[in-house]
């Protein structure tokens, strides 16, 4: 049996993080509420420099490189804060439109034509659950990182 590891990426793109639509601060009784939409363009994955994917079966170990491009990623979120204690959370964190994505293999010699293609089609097959997934941990992230940092500069 093969197994393929994907460690040490890296991510590109965010450069191209905009608002995609409508933006709202309103402020409800004692919470200020950020409503967003933002979109990125061409979101790349792809193996570390230092860190190739590596492909094994038995004895046999192969490394190859992976890159893979999102053609657009756009996600609305509502944020909200207590105006008196500084307490700030994620209340949604929605991504409503995961676009194609592109796989390209390297390394693999001839066969990085017919596994790319392959890699592409199955990503492509998963990319709501892709989405999902990404939904609840990029979501609990920000959370934590909202959790963790000290907002004394406000008071």
């Amino acid at each position: 049996m093969g197994v393929a590891d994907l460690y040490n990426g890296q991510l590109t793109g965010l450069s191209t993080l905009h608002r995609d639509g409508t933006c709202t601060l309103d402020r409800v009784a004692d919470w200020l509420f950020l409503y967003a939409n933002v979109a990125v363009e061409n979101l790349g994955v792809s193996g570390g420099a230092l860190h190739r994917p590596r492909v094994s079966s038995g004895m046999v170990s192969v490394v190859v490189e992976v890159d893979a491009t999102v053609s657009s990623v756009a996600l609305y979120f509502v944020a909200r804060a207590d105006v008196y204690s500084l307490q700030a959370d994620m209340d949604q964190f929605i991504i409503s439109e995961f676009g194609k994505i592109d796989v390209r293999i390297d390394g693999l010699g001839p066969l990085d034509y017919l596994v790319s293609p392959l890699a592409e089609a199955v990503a492509n097959l998963v990319r709501d659950d892709v989405s999902e997934l990404l939904e609840t941990k990029v979501k609990q992230a920000i959370q934590d990182a909202l959790n963790e940092t000290p907002w004394s500069m406000f008071e």
